[in-house]
């Protein structure tokens, strides 16, 4: 076998378990181009650098096997996985994180033209920084401080909210715990004009049940608080072909 260096006898092992998640070790030094004990030194370096290597004996023969989810700094996604990404990618918001993403599928070979078929709503640069600064206050228990321009007179004003749930509409919205009102409110995102993780203000977080009553009770983010009360209300034909079961 020819002569190769460490870096690239690396990077052949990484794309092997990429391929495949166990090797019959002949098997894999072949596959990568070396002797079977260069592969060795090889894989006790990487053991030894924290990579998930599982070594398994069964006279004469040798197995070395990943776990699933191993890749190191990332995830293997391949297949019939990788076009359910690309789909959920163009359904996705228009934003600049989407075009990013469709730019690394489209670098790995994937078309990416069913994006011309497909009309979403669109995120500006700042929605975007303000979902994410949400989404992290929400999946971290930690309370978002917003200027937020309300609808009664539509002067922009700083609040703190724990953010429960965001609804990706359109509009965009999220529901809260307003910490002013002491209680659950919606808000919409295109109102809010800045955002901020403030871990000096106390987390106020509700039951899955009452928030989950709450998104039952509104129509279009609204809710009028109190509590919900049972309608019925008679539409006639032909109208009554527009109105959703």
């Amino acid at each position: 076998m020819g002569q190769r260096s460490a870096a690239e006898t690396v990077a052949s092992i990484l794309l092997a378990f990429v391929e495949h998640g166990t090797w019959r070790q002949a098997e894999l030094a072949e596959r990568v181009g070396v002797s079977v004990p260069a592969l060795r030194k090889r894989l006790r370096e990487l053991q030894d650098a924290g990579m998930m290597l599982e070594r398994e004996d069964d006279p004469p023969q040798v197995f070395w096997s990943v776990p699933r989810g191993w890749f190191p700094g990332g995830v293997v996604v391949a297949g019939k996985e990788l076009e359910d990404l690309l789909r959920l990618a163009v359904r996705a918001p228009r934003s600049e994180g989407q075009r990013r993403v469709l730019r690394l599928l489209a670098s790995s070979g994937l078309r990416t033209a069913a994006g011309e078929a497909v009309e979403t709503a669109a995120l500006s640069c700042e929605e975007e920084r303000v979902l994410g600064v949400l989404e992290e206050g929400a999946s971290r228990g930690i309370v978002v401080r917003v200027r937020y321009q309300s609808r009664s007179d539509g002067v922009p004003r700083w609040r703190h909210v724990s953010a429960q749930r965001v609804v990706m509409g359109p509009p965009v919205r999220f529901v809260g715990v307003c910490h002013k009102a002491g209680d659950l409110r919606w808000f919409r995102v295109d109102h809010v004009r800045a955002a901020e993780l403030d871990a000096t203000e106390g987390w106020r977080g509700v039951s899955s049940e009452r928030l989950e009553a709450y998104l039952l009770e509104s129509v279009g983010g609204f809710h009028g608080g109190g509590e919900a009360r049972e309608v019925t209300f008679l539409v006639r034909d032909p109208e009554a072909r527009w109105v959703a079961g």
